[in-house]
């Protein structure tokens, strides 16, 4: 999925989790890096993009986007950083 993403122009940098649903116990869920300012446009960019290159269920149906990862001292992305942006700033949520 990953990789999926990453062949977007918009993509910059991406990371691909799970994350926790009331409804379905866990969705895919992705951070983007990007400069992009209109995320909602972005999110059905990223989707119809996904969509063509790997099978639906692996299509993340939530979003988060950022201007930057938060990496510790050394570059790494660490999960609990991801987890704390995640929890920050609003995602976009999509259904199917």
């Amino acid at each position: 999925m990953t990789a999926a993403l990453l062949r977007h122009p918009a993509a910059l940098d991406t990371v691909v989790f799970g994350h926790e649903d009331a409804e379905f116990g866990q969705i895919t869920a992705a951070l983007v890096m990007t400069e992009e300012a209109d995320e909602d446009r972005l999110v059905v960019d990223l989707r119809t993009h996904c969509s063509a290159l790997v099978a639906g269920f692996k299509v993340p149906r939530m979003w988060w986007f950022t201007r930057r990862f938060p990496r510790d001292e050394i570059g790494k992305l660490r999960q609990t950083s991801v987890q704390r942006l995640t929890r920050a700033i609003p995602g976009h949520r999509t259904l199917a």
